[in-house]
């Protein structure tokens, strides 16, 4: 006769059994839980151990976990929260020390609470030399202190997706690195204090930005800096509404703006600064009205766009040279004239020509090439009959501009 209570016993036995196989068998071996009790030795003999391979993760469990010094990565891992754990850090230097490519960060909200020494010396929550791929994802950098930055890396290969950077004190940088091939999606940054920067290059930067926003809150502050930029921005919104701020400052620009807002309406504040660009400007709304809208070369095509600079300033400001009439001088008794003209724009000028008019007549002088910043001085020697006060005399430049149009300054007069 069967004995149910032990046939019971037994199915009950290996439900459990198969049950906590499945379960182990859906998680891998090595994945590590923080919790509140993790110490930091925890953390780094796991990291060290021979069974922690690429892929695995070390997960953050709690709401929130304090953590006493840098984590230094050395393996290919995954670094998340399914709680968005809140990871407290107090110390001035980095929170991550990136020795491995190939680590991803994801679901974590980090707050640096410590200060850098000064603008020259910040202290980054995350940070790695050489070329690495990072990727970071649905996570929130609070950086509570001055002189900090986001990130500091060398060669960054990766994307940035839904983050969110909260710059709360002085000198605060957002996304800093040497070179970046990588894309932002779908992030906030908000800068709140002076000298702010949200993203910056140091070299080349090849990616876009999309669907994101950038609020500088404080003055002499940058949204978008690099030395080379060959990307764009869609839907993007940047405001640097304070005093000598800068939209998006890049020397070289290879790209596309589209759909996006940039409002940089305080004091001396440009919208989009690049003296080496070319690409195209389309649907998009650019306003400076303390200062530029948009400065860039003559290859780039403004299409379909609002853009509003400082009265009197063109609204697009296209690079190139710009001749204005100097002073005009002579000796005592002199028939010799010496008119000074000067290369306002930033690129050399070509040959232009110089016309003075006296009375019913008018001589025409070549003006050679001019350096921009630079002046030449013209001297034109009139009859002895108008080289004096008497009689009124005009003076007109004439050059082509950075499109080959031709330009006509206004006359000036003088009577000596």
């Amino acid at each position: 006769m069967v004995d149910l209570k032990k046939f019971s016993f037994l199915i009950l036995f290996i439900l459990i059994t198969c049950t906590i196989f499945s379960l182990i068998g859906s998680v891998s071996a090595a994945d590590y839980n923080v919790t509140s009790w993790t110490t930091q030795n925890d953390i780094n003999n796991w990291m060290k151990s021979s069974s922690t391979v690429k892929g695995d993760s070390l997960v953050f469990i709690e709401n929130k976990y304090d953590l006493s010094d840098t984590i230094v990565i050395t393996k290919s891992i995954n670094i998340k929260s399914s709680t968005n754990t809140q990871i407290n850090f107090y110390q001035s230097k980095a929170m991550f020390n990136i020795n491995s490519t190939g680590v991803t960060f994801s679901g974590l909200t980090l707050n640096h609470n410590a200060n850098g020494k000064n603008k020259d010396s910040r202290i980054s929550t995350m940070e790695f030399t050489g070329t690495k791929t990072v990727n970071i994802a649905n996570s929130n950098f609070n950086l509570n202190g001055n002189y900090l930055s986001a990130t500091s890396f060398g060669n960054w290969v990766g994307n940035v997706h839904n983050c969110r950077i909260n710059g709360n004190g002085v000198d605060n940088f957002g996304f800093t690195t040497e070179n970046w091939n990588g894309n932002i999606y779908n992030s906030v940054f908000i800068m709140n204090k002076n000298n702010a920067n949200a993203i910056g290059v140091l070299s080349v930067w090849t990616g876009s930005i999309v669907n994101t926003q950038i609020f500088l809150k404080g003055k002499q502050s940058i949204g978008i800096m690099a030395s080379s930029w060959q990307g764009g921005l869609s839907n993007v919104t940047i405001n640097a509404d304070e005093t000598d701020s800068f939209g998006i400052f890049v020397d070289k620009w290879r790209g596309t703006f589209s759909k996006s807002n940039i409002q940089a309406n305080q004091y001396n504040s440009i919208g989009i600064h690049s003296f080496d660009s070319a690409g195209t400007i389309s649907n998009c709304v650019v306003s400076a009205k303390g200062g530029y809208a948009i400065l860039v070369s003559k290859n780039v095509k403004v299409i379909s766009t609002q853009a509003s600079s400082k009265k009197g300033i063109a609204n697009v400001y296209f690079f190139g040279p710009k001749l204005k009439l100097g002073v005009v001088s002579k000796k005592l008794n002199s028939r010799v004239y010496s008119i000074n003209v000067h290369n306002i724009g930033e690129l050399r000028s070509k040959s232009a020509k110089l016309t003075v008019f006296y009375g019913k007549n008018k001589k025409t002088f070549k003006v050679k090439a001019i350096k921009s910043g630079n002046f030449v001085t013209v001297k034109v020697v009139l009859p002895a009959k108008f080289a004096t006060k008497k009689y009124l005399k005009y003076v007109r430049l004439n050059y082509v501009d950075v499109f080959g149009k031709k330009i006509a300054t206004k006359k000036s007069k003088f009577k000596f």
